[in-house]
This record gives C-alpha cells, structure tokens and sequence, in this order.
C-alpha cells in the first residue's frame, strides 16, 4: 500500500475532528461520547496502519534517480540495521490520546518519504573532524588522518601521505580539508575574497539522502520507549513512536569535487577519496536521533559490497599488468614503497644493488638515498651506515 506518509501522520491524524472534540477527549482522558472516542480510537488505529504498510513509491524513487544522474552525483549507498533509525523527535506529535504516535518525525514535504536533509549529513560529517576548540581534537585528528590513510592506499594505488606521519603537518592538512569542504576556503591567508574561498561550482555539495529499497516488512515500523525518569523501580509508561525500519537502504547524495589542497606539488584528495572518508564516518557514527542506543546505525548495501569486491578485483589485476610491465629495479621499489618501506626491504635491496647496470643501478641508489634521508641516516651516519653512504654517493658520483 501506497501513500503520503508525512500527510497521513501530521494532517489526517488531526484533521477528521474538530478541536472541541479533541479538547473533550483529552481533559476527559475518555469522553462522555463514547461513539466519539470509539470513532477517534478506531481513526487513530486506521492511521497508524496505513502508515506502517507503506512501500517505496516507485514513480518518486524512479524520479529521484533520475534526478542525481543527471547532476553526475556521487552517493552512497547504506542499509539500516536493528532497531532502525528514528528522524525528526523533536518535532511536536502528541494529544495525549491512547494509542497515537508519541514523538514527531521528519519526512520530505512532497513525497512523504523519511529523508536526511542534506544539512543533517553535512553536519553529523564535520562533527568527525577535529574543528576549531572541539573536545577529543587529538583523537578526531587520528580518526581522520586514518580514514584517509587507508583511503588513498586503495584508491590511489598504495599511495603513502608521508606528511600525515608529522603531527603538526597531519593537522594542518586535516584542518585545510575540513575549511576546504565545509566552508568553501581556498587559502584562509589571503585577504582579497576571490582569492581567499572557492567558487560555488568548485565546493562540495551535501543533497538529502532518502530511502530506495525495502525489505519485505516494510518501510516503518513502530516502537516503544520506557521513560523511568529518576525512579528506576517505577512501573513506565511506553511511549509509542514511528521509526524507519531495519533493513531499509538509504542513497546519501553528494557532487563532490576533487580537492584543491596541494601535498609536495600534488592533489591527493580527489572526490573518490572524499566520498570513501564520508562513507566511513557513516558507518562509524550512524545519524539521526538517539545513536547513542543503537537507532541511525548503518551497514553497506550489498550491491556496494560487491561493487567494492569487484574494483579491489580490477584494482589487481591492473597492479599485476603494472608490475609485469616494470623493470626489476621499478617493480622492487614498488613493492618497497607499498609496504612502508620499512628498514629491512631497504636493507634487502641495497644488498642487491650491485645486481643492477647503468640507469637501473642509479635509480636505485637515488631511491635508497631517499629512504636513508627520510630515516635520517644520510648525514653523520655510524660506521657501517657510513660505508653504505658512501657507496651511494659513488654510484650516484657526488662528493664523498
């Protein structure tokens, strides 16, 4: 069964009466016309149960598609998991009738469907962030600068950021990146505007995320809070409220763009990379109302699950086609760089430098300086890093 959700719960719960009724019911808890309270009971019931049968409505899920194909957005696509997730509590549902809905919720004006406004991902996704004077800054600072590790190694080919190894540098990237996303700026040090914040059509834009699949229960589902207040041997009350139900998939919408901030010369963070940092904030966080018991959790969609097992697939099989077309002395620096190049790779491949001839033997001893620079072994080094120094700077022809 089909219809407008948002209507049936604000509008025809209300309207069939007129307010002397309700008023007579409410004072009088159940009203001397016992015709009328037994019509208001059996209304209430009728309600609640045309909105707990409602489907997705194909036409608006068919037009909302087709929608954000056409702005090429970017989305995202999640499942609720139990108990559900609960909008809009702070919306004002309630006559003190037997039987109604409790707490407000928030659905979309025009479709009646339970929808996220964009402004609420926005800011459940900045909330992730260290910010400015925030609590936990450190530790949002980790959490981020992980995400984005772990990001750019799957989506850019084992990437390393160095530079999110330095504390100092690593926060300050973050910080660009939360300016650059959520208040549109370029260069916060410059001092003429067009200088200082992107355009509009280079910022990242935030659409509302809205339901696109269901399981066989259904797209609501009611359920109950026990308010004991500040007596927990006191008998409670339930309290029934609507709330989305498990199971259900979610679309977040995004037109991200690739990131303007440059790290030694480069552009890291591109819309793909955006899009993996929000998706993990998600699944980290959930959204809407009391999160904190378990309501706005989110799992992947299983077409996104196996959309992500078949790019780790072409992810591998292009990394082994880039590999067998390598030379020895590339495919060992490779691999090096992949696994962090840590001491011992290193060590491993400068026993076998002298293996390599010419420009290969080169290439080698550059990307073994490099590794001693980085772990400041180069300048002043001890004795038998010494002699490696110095074999280095041979091959190399520098000044010993």
């Amino acid at each position: 069964m089909n219809g407008n959700a948002g209507f049936l719960f604000y509008n025809e719960f209300y309207d069939k009466y007129q307010n002397k009724d309700w008023k007579e019911i409410i004072t009088k808890k159940k009203s001397s016309d016992i015709e009328l309270f037994e019509k208001t009971q059996n209304h209430i019931k009728e309600i609640n149960n045309k909105i707990l049968k409602i489907k997705i409505i194909e036409e608006i899920e068919k037009k909302e598609k087709k929608k954000f194909l056409l702005f090429k957005t970017e989305s995202i696509k999640l499942k609720t998991t139990y108990p559900g997730l609960v909008l809009g509590t702070g919306y004002h549902h309630e006559t003190g009738v037997e039987g109604e809905f409790k707490i407000g919720f928030y659905f979309d004006y025009t479709t009646g469907l339970p929808v996220i406004p964009g402004s609420s991902v926005k800011g459940l996704i900045r909330s992730a962030f260290p910010g400015r004077g925030k609590l936990y800054k450190k530790e949002r600072k980790e959490y981020i600068k992980e995400i984005l590790k772990e990001s750019t190694r799957k989506i850019l080919d084992n990437y390393i950021i160095d530079d999110l190894e330095d504390d100092k540098k690593a926060l300050q990237i973050i910080a660009d990146l939360e300016d650059e996303i959520f208040e549109g700026i370029k260069d916060k040090n410059a001092t003429k505007i067009k200088d200082k914040y992107l355009p509009l059509y280079k910022r990242d834009i935030f659409y509302d995320a809205f339901p696109i699949a269901v399981d066989k229960d259904g797209l609501f589902k009611d359920d109950f809070l026990a308010p004991h207040g500040d007596n927990p041997l006191k008998n409670p009350i339930p309290l029934k409220f609507l709330k989305v139900a498990p199971e259900v998939t979610f679309q977040f919408n995004f037109d991200l763009k690739d990131s303007e901030i440059l790290i030694k010369d480069k552009k890291i963070f591109t819309k793909d990379i955006k899009r993996e940092l929000f998706s993990a904030i998600l699944l980290d966080f959930g959204i809407g109302a009391k999160t904190n018991v378990g309501y706005g959790k989110f799992d992947r969609f299983e077409f996104e699950k196996a959309e992500n097992i078949k790019r780790k697939k072409q992810e591998l099989e292009k990394k082994e086609k880039k590999l067998a077309n390598m030379s020895e002395v590339d495919r060992e620096i490779f691999t090096i760089k992949k696994d962090g190049s840590n001491e011992n790779d290193v060590s491993r491949f400068y026993n076998k430098i002298d293996n390599f001839k010419g420009k290969d033997q080169k290439k080698a001893a550059l990307f073994i300086k490099e590794c001693f620079e980085n772990k400041n072994k180069w300048k002043k080094p001890k004795k038998k890093q010494s002699e490696r120094v110095k074999k280095i700077k041979r091959i190399l022809e520098e000044n010993m």
